[in-house]
């Protein structure tokens, strides 16, 4: 009886350890779902396939759960350190939304950064909106944004 006692309690204890481990991993992958979710909206915006507003707002979700998480307490020890920034930041009065603001800005900002420059002494207007829309569209489509589309 007790050998059984003792081997039920090490199993409870190995379940418990491993899903506190998915537990903490899912915050992260949420969190990389939600950002790469952010930068296909960017990418939606620059090719304006009507797909915007749908990827900005599942990242929206993906990263208010995530942030709200880290808020609230609902993260393991190990996930406080990786999203320790969001606690720091919110506890120096800066609210979760305008975290998420800073993020959106970002994200949209390492878009453009990949996005071609114009050159206006070799390039007319329209072939440089060319030359933005085939990257933008490699990209939407490097970055499987399609399955990105839902939660």
């Amino acid at each position: 009886m007790i050998k059984r006692l003792s081997a039920l309690s090490a199993c409870i204890q190995i379940t418990v350890l491993l899903s506190s481990s998915a537990y903490a991993l899912d915050y992260r992958l949420q969190q990389r779902k939600g950002t790469a979710q952010w930068e296909c909206a960017a990418l939606s915006d620059i090719l304006d396939n009507g797909k915007f507003e749908i990827f900005f707002r599942l990242g929206l979700k993906n990263l208010q759960d995530v942030y709200s998480a880290a808020i609230g307490g609902k993260m393991s020890a190990k996930d406080y350190d990786h999203f320790s920034w969001i606690i720091r930041d919110h506890k120096k009065g800066i609210s979760p939304d305008f975290l998420l603001g800073a993020e959106w800005v970002q994200r949209r900002n390492s878009i453009r950064e990949i996005m071609p420059v114009r050159d206006s002494k070799t390039q007319t207007l329209e072939q440089w909106r060319g030359d933005r829309l085939y990257r933008a569209d490699e990209e939407f489509r490097k970055r499987n944004c399609d399955l990105l589309q839902s939660n």
